[in-house]
């Protein structure tokens, strides 16, 4: 149903999704002790993997191509996902900044010292 959306819209929703997904982890229960359940790791890493894939979405949009560091990011945090059920919710959400902060370290020193670039739409 998304996808039947005008294209414009399409980044913005998912990255909105991500970020409301984010936010609304607090609803699986406000105990940070203990290891996590499947559902809070899915819930807790779901936000920025929806985050980075609309972020990707939206850089397609305007510029015709997608950074490596999104798909990157997305597989951090897959790969984070099976060892972090184990632990304590606080240590899933250590690993989704981790991989946000690498993501965005990346891209600060891909365009660092260089000009802003202009938008080049694929259509």
């Amino acid at each position: 149903m998304l996808w039947a959306w005008p294209a414009p819209a399409r980044p913005t929703t998912v990255t909105l999704a991500g970020v409301l997904q984010a936010t609304g982890k607090r609803s699986l229960g406000s105990s940070r002790r203990g290891p996590g359940s499947r559902r809070r790791v899915a819930v807790i890493l779901g936000g920025p993997a929806l985050f980075l894939l609309g972020r990707a979405t939206f850089e397609y949009q305007v510029f015709s191509r997608i950074s490596l560091s999104r798909p990157g990011g997305l597989l951090a945090l897959l790969a984070i996902a099976p060892g972090v059920i184990f632990l304590p919710p606080v240590f899933t959400e250590l690993g989704a900044a981790l991989v946000l902060a690498g993501v965005a370290i990346t891209d600060t020193r891909r365009s660092w010292g260089r000009p802003p670039e202009a938008p080049l739409p694929p259509h």
